[in-house]
């Protein structure tokens, strides 16, 4: 059995005439929204959680239309990016679910990418709340991560930190083409800090005992209140 990949998942809307003019309706109506809200809040006081929802809404909206959408929605999305990376120390990774959505729009998410190799350098951060954040920006576009370089960081989490670490191993998995390799790899990775080496052994088989879509799960409750924004706007624009 392979792990489950977003283009297994249902679209956000399929009728073919429509989906594109709704898809940068959206992304504009999002962003906007997005602006409004960043741009009166300092940068030393974090962003709401509706204004990191409607930015994973736009990356999720990018990474299932990225071919159809038109150059002239781009301006909104690079100038949503600015603004977050403009923001300051409480917002040094808001920049993130931007940078990644412009990325896909011009074909340039790749293994070269300098934002995937600043998301590496920061999956394992000490702080769990930005960890969980960055998890979930990596599950939206889990197709892409597909970087062995990816992997040491999310095990490292999940043998030697309190908070998230079932999100990491998850996501690890999803990066995988097959559960049998991911299984390989866990049991043959060497860790960085040996000190947590039993409780990660322990992690790994509670995965396990539990069934790795358990802490899947939990990014499928987190997409379903993302996809569950962008629906009910997009019905708004169908329906009149």
């Amino acid at each position: 059995m392979r792990p489950k990949k977003s283009e297994d998942q249902p679209r956000l809307w399929k009728a073919d005439e429509t989906k594109s003019t709704v898809a940068e309706e959206c992304i504009r109506h999002f962003c906007k929204e997005y602006l409004q809200i960043a741009q009166r809040i300092p940068g030393d006081t974090p962003l709401s959680e509706y204004a990191d929802s409607i930015s994973f809404v736009c990356l999720l909206i990018c990474s299932e239309y990225h071919k159809i959408l038109s150059p002239a929605i781009r301006g909104s999305v690079a100038k949503c990016r600015e603004v977050a990376s403009l923001r300051g120390p409480a917002g040094l990774y808001d920049h993130f679910p931007w940078s990644f959505a412009l990325e896909l729009m011009d074909k340039k998410l790749t293994g070269d990418s300098e934002t995937l190799k600043e998301f590496i350098r920061n999956v394992d951060h000490p702080d769990s709340g930005v960890r969980m954040y960055l998890c979930l920006i990596g599950w939206i576009i889990r197709d892409w991560l597909h970087w062995k370089r990816l992997h040491p960081p999310l095990l490292e989490n999940v043998a030697g930190t309190l908070r998230g670490w079932g999100m990491s191993a998850a996501l690890c998995y999803a990066t995988f083409d097959t559960a049998e390799e991911f299984e390989e790899y866990v049991d043959n990775h060497q860790l960085a800090e040996t000190s947590y080496e039993e409780q990660y052994r322990e992690r790994i088989e509670m995965i396990r005992g539990e069934g790795i879509d358990f802490f899947i799960n939990q990014f499928y409750a987190e997409e379903n209140i993302i996809r569950a924004i962008a629906v009910d706007y997009a019905m708004g624009l169908l329906c009149t």
